[in-house]
């Protein structure tokens, strides 16, 4: 049993490995990605402000709810969604690129926002606690995602590369990593975060 579980730690470190380059891939993405929604918030504040109330509307019903069920609703959302991430990767790795981008985006919008009316500060505090585990928690997902695209591309079309070890070694890698590390962050969320905005 220990030799197995040493197995597999190894196969995790062997695997974090290879994501090197997807993850500074992604990397250079979300940052752009966040340039970008800080861009556009400045350029159209009115626009980007319709969205936003839509969105605090979407919110409205978590307002009063209790910690456990803010933490129950976060930790769901964030994990059914890396996990799309990640296994909807399999299409070329299009998914988890288009929603890096599009999460990177709101980071920046919501930076602009909260700067200009409330303070800097207030954004750190809305987005650190939790922000420093989930934001590397996406990116990871989206490396790992993005790799899984790539090995069916060369399956695909240059009839090369093992597409059933690398979906195992994704889902390992999300059992095993993202998925603790996702229920810590909304636990931070939930519990830390929340209150603090409050």
């Amino acid at each position: 049993m220990t030799c197995f579980q040493l197995k597999l730690n190894q196969n995790t470190k062997n695997y974090l490995y290879s994501l090197r380059p997807y993850v500074l891939f992604c990397s250079v993405i979300f940052v752009l990605s966040v340039f970008l929604g800080y861009s556009a918030a400045c350029n159209y504040s009115q626009e980007i402000q319709k969205v936003l109330r839509e969105i605090k509307e979407m919110w409205m019903p978590f307002q009063e709810a209790t910690s456990l069920k803010l933490f129950i609703f976060i930790a769901f959302n964030n994990i059914s969604k890396i996990a799309l991430v990640v296994f909807l990767g399999i299409i070329f790795g299009i998914f988890p690129i288009l929603f890096l981008f599009v999460n990177g985006m709101v980071v920046g919008i919501f930076a602009y926002t909260v700067a200009e009316t409330v303070s800097w500060q207030m954004f750190l505090v809305g987005i650190l606690p939790h922000g420093v585990i989930e934001i590397p928690v996406l990116i990871l997902g989206a490396a790992s995602g993005v790799k899984l695209g790539g090995v069916v591309f060369n399956k695909i079309f240059r009839k090369r590369g093992n597409f059933r070890e690398e979906f195992s070694l994704a889902l390992e890698f999300f059992l095993r990593i993202l998925l603790p590390l996702l229920i810590l962050a909304a636990v931070i969320e939930a519990f830390v975060t929340a209150n603090l905005v409050r």
